[in-house]
């Protein structure tokens, strides 16, 4: 996993396994991350932007950072506040 912290926020890109997780049992990867657990699932559109990001992942290991999905964790509380992707690796 690859984390990247200022003083309020941390960064996490997600690996082969935690995106996995993130659609099949999202608690699971709060929990693996260290994260307060919530609720919700991701919304179909997410879910099938995860897929293609999953794609990209094993396809090029080595870009994989600029084709997985990043969780934006304010650190204090340790509560995922959003996420954010590239496109991928440029050519």
């Amino acid at each position: 996993m690859f984390e990247l912290t200022s003083t309020r926020l941390g960064l996490i890109a997600l690996h082969e396994d935690n995106l996995r997780l993130s659609m099949d049992d999202p608690a699971q990867l709060e929990e693996d991350l260290g994260l307060h657990p919530q609720e919700a699932r991701p919304e179909p559109e997410l879910h099938e932007a995860l897929k293609q990001m999953l794609a990209g992942v094993v396809r090029d290991r080595r870009n994989q950072l600029w084709y997985t999905h990043w969780q934006i964790v304010e650190r204090q509380e340790r509560q995922l506040i959003g996420g954010l992707y590239f496109q991928g690796a440029s050519r």
